[in-house]
This record gives structure tokens, sequence and C-alpha cells, in this order.
């Protein structure tokens, strides 16, 4: 066993980045955003089990359903007339808080 000491520098910054500010709200952003995926995805689109067998099956099925989440959520803002551009920064709404 081998200590790798650049390994063990790029650990200590990623912890400092996630303990910071900033790297909170980034980390709670993400969770809010995949559970949101995931409850369409369930709900919304009806996945509930895959209905193939095989890992590349799986990852294939798995792929299209992510496709048309995404094609729905672009057509949706299209509607919105809001395509290409985002809804909220983080850094400015961080900066909103201070």
């Amino acid at each position: 066993m081998r200590y790798n000491k650049e390994f063990r520098k790029l650990s200590k910054i990623s912890k400092i980045n996630i303990e910071t500010e900033i790297g909170k709200q980034l980390r709670m952003n993400r969770c809010i955003q995949v559970e949101g995926a995931f409850a369409i995805l369930k709900e919304d689109m009806k996945l509930r089990k895959l209905k193939v067998k095989g890992k590349e099956s799986a990852k294939r099925e798995i792929g299209l359903f992510c496709i048309a989440y995404n094609f729905n959520r672009y057509l949706a803002k299209l509607v919105r007339k809001k395509a290409g551009s985002n809804i909220a920064s983080i850094k400015n709404s961080l900066k909103n808080e201070k």
C-alpha cells in the first residue's frame, strides 16, 4: 500500500471547497435538482422499473428517458420563450443574501 501525496492534497482542497458557503449552496441546489428529475421520471413518465434485461439495454433505456426528459424541458422553455437562459444563478443569489 502506498501513500499518494497528490490525492491527499486534492482531497483536502475538495473538502475545503465543499465546506465553504458557496459549496454548501451548490450541493443543496444539486440535491434539489436531481430529486426533482427523478420524481418527474417516476411519476410523469411512468418509469417504475426497466422493461429490458442486461446492462447495455438498461443503459440505453435510461438514456432514452433522459433524452425525453431534456427534450420536454427544452420545449417548455421554448413555450415560455426562455430557451438559452437560466432562471437563477447561484452566484447572484448568494450575493443578494449578503
